[in-house]
């Protein structure tokens, strides 16, 4: 079907730009610095991509009803806000000065939310995502599971969390290496993940009981 073929292509691409960045950084560490800078393609590519998961997930939305129709156009709606802070919402785009609270608090002084967290504190709640995330699979034959299923979340499954592992494991032995930039590839990465576990929820997920969920 159509949306398990989206699915394996986000994999695919995820595992592809693991394996791709680690080729880069080993033959030529100077073109990963350019690559994976501040507006550099890394970081262009993951703002696509936050796109086509808002895409997917508002077509997603358009074949559900309900409850279901509104957590997915929530969903899709993220993905807009991800692109437009990933960008800045265009200040760096349109040279647009930032205003004083931003240049003030802001860890990279930009008009974004998300860099409003500055360390350990991003770390930590990066690490408690990815527990979370880890722990997820576990979880999918509880019955409560099963209703935030029904009502329009999708859920991890135990290949999403293994492929992103899979993914980000080298980088991160990359990183303790030395290797710097990296992090808007793992960002990107998880962008596709998500967007893989987003077209792979169905209507039918209603209709499926915690006994029988895969």
């Amino acid at each position: 079907m159509f949306h398990l073929r989206i699915e394996k292509l986000c994999l695919a691409a995820a595992a592809l730009l693991s394996v791709a960045a680690i080729a880069v950084v080993l033959v030529s560490p100077e073109t990963w610095s350019a690559l994976g800078k501040e507006d550099g393609g890394v970081e262009v590519a993951s703002v696509y991509a936050m796109l086509f998961f808002a895409i997917v997930a508002a077509a997603k939305a358009l074949g559900a009803v309900g409850k279901p129709r509104l957590v997915l156009l929530a969903i899709a709606l993220l993905g807009i806000i991800g692109a437009g802070e990933e960008v800045s919402w265009g200040q760096r785009i349109f040279d647009v000065e930032a205003p004083v609270i931003f240049a003030k608090y802001n860890a990279q002084g930009e008009t974004n939310l998300h860099n409003f967290l500055h360390p350990p504190l991003d770390g930590i709640l990066a690490g408690l995502a990815i527990v979370a995330l880890l722990a997820a699979p576990a979880l999918i034959e509880r019955p409560w599971v099963h209703k935030l299923r029904c009502n329009g979340l999708p859920w991890p499954e135990w290949h999403h969390v293994k492929l992103l592992l899979a993914s980000l494991l080298p980088l991160g032995i990359l990183g303790m290496a030395g290797t710097r930039e990296l992090e808007e590839l793992a960002e990107l990465i998880a962008v596709l993940v998500f967007t893989a576990m987003v077209s792979r929820w169905t209507p039918l997920d209603c209709e499926l009981t915690p006994s029988n969920l895969s």
